[in-house]
C-alpha cells in the first residue's frame, strides 16, 4: 500500500514541477514568436527603490526607427513627494506635467516622424533625487522597428 501511494505522490510532484515549466517556457515561445517583428514593445518602471532604480535612470526609453504612438501612464507613488512627469526627447526637448504624489498622468503621443528629434522619448521624473517616485509603463505601437 505505501508504494503504490509513495509513486503517486513522487508523480505528482513532477508533473506539477515539469508541467508548470513547460508552460512557462510555452509562454515565452509564443511571446518571442508574437514580437519578433519588433513591431511593439513596452516598459514597465517602479521608482520605489531609488537604490535600484534611482533618477536620471529610473523610468523608461523607447525607440522606433518611424512614426509610432508612444503611450504613457504613471503614478506618483503616495511614499514620495510632489513632483513632474518630464518626457525628453531624442534632441534634448523635453516637457513635464505636473503630479501629485499619489496622483496619476496618461497620454499618448506621435513620435519617430523626424530621425534624431522624436525618434527617442525618455519617461523620468526629470532626474531629481528627491522628486516624485515614479511608477508605471510605457508601451509603443508603429508599422516600423521599436525597443523599449
Amino acid at each position: 500500500m505505501r508504494k503504490p501511494l509513495l509513486r503517486a505522490f513522487l508523480f505528482t510532484v513532477l508533473a506539477v514541477l515539469l508541467g508548470s515549466w513547460t508552460n512557462a517556457g510555452a509562454h515565452d515561445d509564443h511571446h518571442k514568436k508574437k514580437n519578433r517583428d519588433g513591431r511593439t514593445d513596452f516598459a514597465l518602471f517602479d521608482g520605489t527603490n531609488p537604490a535600484a532604480e534611482a533618477p536620471p535612470f529610473g523610468g523608461a526609453e523607447c525607440t522606433v526607427t518611424g512614426p509610432a504612438v508612444f503611450y504613457v501612464s504613471v503614478t506618483a507613488h503616495s511614499s514620495g513627494p510632489d513632483g513632474f512627469v518630464r518626457a525628453t526627447f531624442a534632441d534634448g526637448d523635453w516637457v513635464q506635467f505636473p503630479i501629485k504624489s499619489d496622483g496619476s498622468v496618461s497620454f499618448s503621443q506621435a513620435i519617430g516622424g523626424t530621425p534624431g528629434v522624436d525618434d527617442r522619448i525618455r519617461i523620468s521624473n526629470g532626474g531629481d533625487a528627491g522628486g516624485a517616485r515614479l511608477v508605471g509603463w510605457a508601451s509603443v505601437l508603429s508599422g516600423a522597428r521599436v525597443s523599449c
